[in-house]
């Protein structure tokens, strides 16, 4: 499999323990793994606990009630629930082509000549596919708009939320790491990075309901 599928690492446990655990490419057991859309996963964490501290009030709280900067447009009215199931309804096109809006919005996160801010992007999206709540279309914008409820919800940035309310009580070997766009928002959809020791520690958190 390792050779198959060039993987750079793998690391499987058992009953909480780990039964296999490998590195490749020059990777040691501290180096970080970019997790892409594995990111979703964690913003989604962070945001359950927020609720679950009484700093976001509820899931139906529109994102406009936290994130100013996308007051009036379509993403604005969307519920952090919707957010959360990817359920906007609005359209905003994934093939990685790279003309479609995960290219645009990707190109606006490292701040490329002439694609204005990521907010702008998000903006942007105004068409619908369907009414909001209605159905689940995978959409990594749905993921940044949290991201922003976030931090802006807490006031604080998603690397000392990831600290405080995951990494720290996990008890991980290693820090982790948000990549940062160029408007100093973290990528909350694509880009944490954590050894495999540390992503192992967070599955079994999850396939343990929550408890460390």
């Amino acid at each position: 499999y390792l050779e198959r599928q060039r993987a750079t690492g793998l690391l499987v446990l058992q009953g909480g323990e780990i039964v296999a655990e490998h590195y490749r490419y020059g990777r040691k057991d501290d180096a970080q793994f970019l997790s892409f859309s594995m990111a979703k996963s964690v913003t989604a964490l962070l945001i359950g606990a927020a609720l679950e501290r009484g700093i976001i009030a509820s899931l139906d709280d529109p994102a406009e009630k936290y994130v100013n900067s996308l007051a009036g447009s379509p993403y604005s009215a969307t519920t952090v629930r919707q957010l959360l199931r990817m359920s906007s309804g609005l359209t905003f096109t994934e093939r990685y082509d790279g003309s479609d809006d995960i290219a645009r919005l990707s190109r606006a996160s490292v701040g490329a000549p002439g694609a204005g801010t990521p907010v702008e992007v998000l903006r942007s999206i105004t068409d619908r596919h369907s009414p909001a709540g209605q159905e689940f279309v995978y959409a990594s914008a749905e993921t940044d708009v949290l991201g922003r409820v976030l931090t802006a919800a807490t006031g604080k940035n998603m690397g000392e939320l990831t600290n405080d309310w995951l990494w720290q009580p996990l008890g991980t070997e290693h820090d982790a790491y948000w990549r940062i766009g160029a408007d100093g928002q973290e990528q909350a959809y694509s880009a944490f990075n954590a050894s495999l020791r540390d992503w192992a520690r967070l599955g079994l958190m999850v396939a343990n309901d929550g408890k460390v």
